[in-house]
């Protein structure tokens, strides 16, 4: 996980958050692959939050999810992820309140544009 913030983004204070997983792009899906033309690039391993005011919270309430996916045991049965639906409410309402606010950025870009 990165977090990459350029001076605009800073007076904004809005930064973009990138999640890169293991395992590496499926066969012909790299730029080398589409014949160095990188806009036909894709990978399926790589995520980005653009333009969002929380980047670092998202970032630790990811890290800790995944720590705690971690900690389990992969099929113990005597562990538990204590992670409860409470918590998955709270991520969806705040990911919808970003998208909402995306939107409303979006929407005062368009109008300063024009």
């Amino acid at each position: 996980m990165s977090i990459s913030q350029g001076p605009v983004q800073r007076m904004l204070g809005i930064a973009d958050l990138k999640l890169e997983s293991a395992g590496g792009g499926m066969p012909g899906t790299d730029a080398a692959s589409a014949g160095g033309h990188s806009q036909f690039a894709f990978n399926a391993h790589v995520a980005y939050f653009r333009g969002i005011d929380n980047a670092q919270a998202i970032r630790q309430l990811i890290s800790d999810r995944l720590k705690l996916a971690k900690d389990s045991g992969l099929g113990d049965h005597d562990d538990t992820i204590t992670t409860t639906p409470v918590g998955a409410q709270a991520f969806t309402a705040a990911l919808k309140e970003l998208r909402g606010q995306a939107k409303a950025l979006r929407t005062a870009a368009e109008t300063c544009a024009t």
